[in-house]
């Protein structure tokens, strides 16, 4: 009978460990953090995330900020307590355009120093029966890395006086 290939495998795993002596000092495991010296404080790392914003939606209402920014923030644009420096329009654009749109104008308004946004996007009511196309569009936009490289820093759902569901607010970083 012919010596199966586990046991060529093993001759030949043998062979190649022959003479091999133990490295000096403690062993090593692969893949595995180092264990902590006695007596350091052990630092725990955030573990890395896919998405640049922690976000919330519930029924028509979104809530949405960095990982770096502090809940303080939603809370501020909530109450609606901070002054809107500027606002967009997007009724009657198409997807696409809007999308373009509010880019540029996040952009523009972050460049003339503008920290609070109100973006108007409607709560789709006028959308054919498969429902809203521009709020969930923004809502998407504002949730990606675009909004994160362009400086949205937080964005919320505006109080009724603002738009209500039609129109979300955004804090902008400085």
């Amino acid at each position: 009978m012919a010596p199966s290939s586990k046991d060529d495998d093993a001759r030949a795993f043998e062979e190649a460990v022959r003479g091999a002596r133990p490295l000096s000092g403690r062993p090593k495991v692969t893949g595995q953090p180092d264990p902590p010296e006695p007596g350091r404080p052990v630092r725990a790392r955030p573990a890395p995330s896919r998405d640049p914003m922690i976000v919330e939606v519930s029924g028509e209402t979104v809530a949405g900020r960095r990982h770096d920014v502090g809940a303080d923030v939603i809370r501020q644009l909530r109450t609606g307590g901070v002054a809107i420096e500027a606002q967009l329009d997007l009724h009657g654009r198409t997807l696409d355009e809007a999308l373009r749109a509010l880019e540029r104008f996040v952009i523009a308004a972050r460049g003339h120093g503008q920290r609070v946004v109100l973006v108007i996007h409607g709560r789709g009511l006028g959308s054919d029966a498969s429902g809203p196309v521009l709020r969930p569009a923004v809502w998407g936009w504002l949730r990606g890395a675009a909004a994160a490289r362009a400086g949205v820093l937080a964005f919320v759902t505006a109080p009724a006086r603002q738009g209500g569901s039609g129109a979300t607010l955004l804090r902008l970083s400085k």
